[in-house]
């Protein structure tokens, strides 16, 4: 009783400080940073040194990647209408045929999850569909991450302007909530980042900052950077980000401080570290 009292105490007076994204999925990183340049159509991987370790080119309008099992590259090409695994040679060993993937992400189970504009489908290794879901009333999906508690968070617009929305989907398709969004540009592809507290990450493209919102979609922080593409949060605590004018992935402390960068002489659209 006394051990739980004293909890609950210490609970009540630094609960609102702890930052739960640091109990996220992957405790200890490599300092290894996966990098998309879009327009060269290439996916390369950095060490700590940002010297680059390995890459794979000639891909098809790659708008999302990341290292799966067997350091192999699952990749999302948008132009090549397909998902793709790779080595690190660039050689297909498994694929998945679909119209327009915003999104590639491998789950713990070694299911595959895609986002397209108007689609979330997960499949198995044998390409088999196990869950599908159509977005309701002509919204299209600009980004999505599935948690891995089985929820699915999305970002969504219409494609006109207007406000966007943050989702959220059981493992059933179901929402369960959802706030607007004031969004001047609406940028399609990639992961939408919903931290362990509910929290989420959403890039102000238009507006020059990345903001941090709770699951009622109350601002509770945000970094200032010119044209943010997309965002995540690293077990540290800080935000990687990266910037369609400056042609660079950034990293930002909690206080805004940025502590690390890589920079090229074209857009960086994506940075995932590991």
């Amino acid at each position: 009783m006394k051990a739980r009292d004293v909890w609950a105490g210490w609970w009540k007076e630094n609960g609102a400080k702890v930052d739960l994204a640091r109990l996220s999925e992957t405790p200890r990183l490599h300092g290894f940073t996966l990098v998309v340049l879009l327009d060269q159509n290439l996916v390369r991987e950095l060490g700590p040194d940002k010297q680059t370790r390995w890459e794979v080119g000639n891909l098809q309008f790659p708008l999302d990647a990341e290292i799966v099992s067997g350091n192999r590259l699952l990749v999302a090409e948008y132009h090549g209408m397909r998902v793709t695994e790779r080595t690190h040679k660039g050689d297909v060993v498994w694929e998945r045929k679909i119209n327009g993937p915003l999104v590639a992400q491998r789950l713990a189970n070694g299911n595959t999850f895609i986002a397209t504009a108007f689609q979330l489908v997960e499949v198995d290794r044998a390409n088999k569909e196990v869950f599908s879901y159509m977005t309701p009333g002509g919204d299209r999906i600009m980004k999505a991450y599935k948690m891995p508690n089985g929820h699915v968070a999305c970002l969504t617009g219409n494609g006109v302007g207007g406000p966007s929305r943050v989702r959220r989907l059981d493992a059933n398709g179901k929402e369960v909530s959802s706030f607007p969004v004031n969004l001047g540009t609406q940028l399609s592809g990639g992961r939408i980042h919903m931290l362990p507290s509910g929290n989420v990450l959403i890039p102000h493209n238009g507006e020059n900052k990345v903001v941090e919102y709770d699951g009622e979609g109350k601002e509770v922080w945000e970094v200032k950077v010119e044209q943010p593409i997309a965002a995540t949060r690293l077990p540290n605590g800080n935000t990687l980000v990266t910037s369609m004018t400056q042609n660079r992935a950034v990293e930002f402390d909690r206080a805004g401080r940025e502590v690390w960068e890589y920079r090229q002489n074209t857009r960086v659209t994506r940075a995932v570290r590991r």
